[in-house]
């Protein structure tokens, strides 16, 4: 086990777009049009050291936590730094902190603001802001998770309860329960989404399906809002079976907005479906047996209306006879004038 003053160390590697650690310290790089020609032809990049910060406070929300940075300009890859509670240590030479430093609040399953600190750098915020995908919102979801209790997502599923039945599209959900659940505000309405997805080892269709519930005022889940699906194609995910109504149509359209906004889509489908295909096994073996069709009632005989007497019993039960009833529907049938 790795003891205190390892624990919090970080290589600081410049050439990457971020670093995200477990122990809840990471950077963010970037170029920067801000330096001079020359430095910016020294290959220094902008970096900002994040730290996530959590709170359980009964006058928090539920789901809040913090995301704090300190930016750095770096030249070289050859950097450690560790972080304490308050303070950022500088280990070797070639990082220069700026001290310019943010903090924003977000709840870590839709990535809504809680507050920006207006007495910390915008600029700093801002960036931190423009990191809120769908990898940052687990980094932050992991920090807090270990906080207030919550079984680690990488624990595994027990599948022995899964409400599931062959033949049907499965949540992701109902297997990885302790995965961050995925939530979108949406003209000031929040909705959680849950993606679906075919268990066929022999099918290759690509598709996929999005159900959006919405949130009732004390923020559990409410009714289903809208459903639509997906398909993967040589271009990318494209958005199938809109609703035809045009209020849900519109929800579904701005929600596979959000949804692609926050995630690297293509990549996420197929990363979800194969930690599912892993378990299919288990899966199988829990799932509920295939509801049969009902069986098609009997089909009705075919009357040969050409052999039916006219005198005789109506053949529909009537009592009366055949010309006096159903001959005008025979002749019918059989193109004869009445």
């Amino acid at each position: 086990m790795a003891d205190r003053a390892s624990a919090g160390k970080l290589k600081a590697q410049p050439q990457k777009a971020r670093q995200l650690s477990k122990q809840g310290i990471g950077f963010l790089w970037r170029d920067t049009k801000s330096l001079p020609a020359a430095d910016a032809q020294s290959g220094f990049r902008e970096g900002l050291f994040i730290k996530r910060n959590s709170c359980v406070h009964h006058e928090h929300r539920a789901f809040g936590t913090s995301l704090s940075g300190l930016t750095l300009m770096d030249d070289t890859v050859a950097v450690s730094v560790k972080a304490n509670s308050t303070i950022l240590h500088r280990y070797e030479t070639g990082l220069e902190p700026k001290n310019n430093r943010g903090l924003i609040s977000v709840d870590v399953r839709s990535g809504a603001f809680i507050a920006m600190d207006p007495q910390h750098d915008p600029e700093v915020n801002a960036w931190l802001a423009q990191s809120l995908d769908g990898e940052m919102l687990d980094w932050l979801y992991e920090g807090w998770s270990q906080l207030v209790g919550v079984p680690s997502p990488t624990v595994a599923p027990d599948v022995r309860r899964l409400d599931w039945s062959l033949g049907q599209m499965l949540p992701f959900g109902q297997v990885f329960i302790y995965d961050r659940q995925d939530f979108y505000v949406v003209r000031d309405k929040t909705y959680l989404v849950e993606d679906l997805y075919c268990m066929n080892p022999e099918c290759s269709c690509g598709d996929y399906k999005f159900v959006a519930f919405a949130l009732d005022p004390k923020g559990t889940t409410g009714t289903q809002a809208v459903s639509f699906g997906a398909k993967l194609t040589h271009l990318g995910v494209s958005i199938t079976d809109v609703p035809t109504a045009v209020e849900d149509e519109l929800l579904a359209h701005r929600l596979w907005h959000l949804i692609n906004a926050r995630h690297n889509l293509r990549q996420r489908l197929f990363d979800r479906h194969a930690r599912l295909m892993d378990l299919l096994p288990q899966i199988l073996l829990a799932a509920k047996p295939a509801t049969p069709p009902k069986p098609a009632p009997p089909a009705r005989p075919t009357l040969d209306w050409a052999s039916i007497p006219r005198n005789a019993p109506c053949p529909c039960g009537s009592g009366k006879k055949f010309k006096r009833c159903c001959i005008t529907a025979g002749n019918a049938v059989l193109g004869r004038a009445s």
